[in-house]
């Protein structure tokens, strides 16, 4: 009895890492599970965008350039030393009790914590910090350019002039 339990719980555990390395996620060749399940629309997951008129905040119009970022409303950190999209296979996002937001790649290839403080009347973000790999991101300034759809577009200004864009 006791070989017939050895033997099943090893046939359970090669089935298991079987189905694991079949069916796990690959930085090579992502799947785009995202825009699969994403309602046809203007590219922020709906026909209405923001949610229609008045609902959330509208971008900077003093910014064109940034006006790109917003038909991706995919959560990622890009800039900033690193690239990380929800899209591709193994980044996760997840929130601590104390609301940093945390971006990892599993595949242990970088770590972002942000900590994006108090918005001021300006969208402007005080108090905010950002940790890319364990060392904390010297940055000038963080504006939330657009809120809607679940989603917060912030441009992130480090104090060297590099930009990123944080959609959140």
């Amino acid at each position: 009895m006791r070989l017939m339990i050895i033997r099943v719980f090893i046939i359970s555990a090669v089935a298991a890492a079987c189905f694991c390395y079949m069916t796990g996620c690959s930085h090579d060749d992502p799947i785009d599970r995202v825009s699969a399940m994403r309602p046809s629309g203007d590219g922020n997951g709906g026909s209405s965008g923001n949610g229609g008129p008045g609902a959330g905040h509208k971008p900077d119009t003093t910014d064109d350039a940034f006006r790109k970022e917003l038909d991706d409303d995919v959560f990622r950190v890009i800039g900033l030393g690193a690239d990380m999209r929800y899209d591709r296979g193994g980044i996760l996002f997840s929130v601590t009790k104390d609301g940093h937001r945390i971006v990892r790649d599993l595949d242990g290839a970088g770590e972002i914590t942000v900590g994006l403080g108090q918005e001021s009347s300006d969208s402007i973000m005080s108090g905010a910090t950002v940790v890319v790999n364990g060392e904390e991101f010297q940055v000038s300034e963080i504006k939330m350019m657009h809120r809607g759809n679940g989603r917060t577009w912030y441009r992130v200004t480090a104090n060297d002039g590099e930009s990123g864009v944080m959609v959140l």
